[in-house]
């Protein structure tokens, strides 16, 4: 067995263990395959379906912990990135793509 599904299987059993003993049922209830049907989620890899599991449990047990703190003035969900970290969201879709403006002025005749 491979380090990388070895950790992601620790990941895994890790944030399962803290989601069952939290108390706030809302986001409890709402599982992985309810998840992959609600956004229509598949993953193609091997090891990439229990990857994505891991990342999305620890997302739900975030998502509880800021809802359950009085001093936030906004609540987090569940979306189509919850099954992302936080730096592949930014490196997917907070990238600055500047177009290539090479542009060629024409004279007019």
């Amino acid at each position: 067995m491979d380090k990388t599904l070895l950790v992601t299987l620790l990941l895994l059993g890790a944030a399962s263990f803290m989601l069952y003993n939290m108390d706030n049922a809302s986001t409890k209830t709402y599982s992985f395959e309810q998840y992959k049907n609600d956004f229509q989620k598949e993953y193609l890899k091997e090891g990439e379906e229990e990857y994505r599991k891991a990342i999305f449990l620890r997302n739900l047990i975030k998502i509880e912990e800021h809802n359950a703190n009085p001093k936030n003035t906004h609540t987090l969900g569940i979306n189509q990135f919850t099954d992302l970290t936080d730096a592949e969201f930014q490196a997917i879709y907070l990238t600055l793509q500047v177009p290539n403006r090479n542009v060629e002025v024409l004279d007019e005749v």
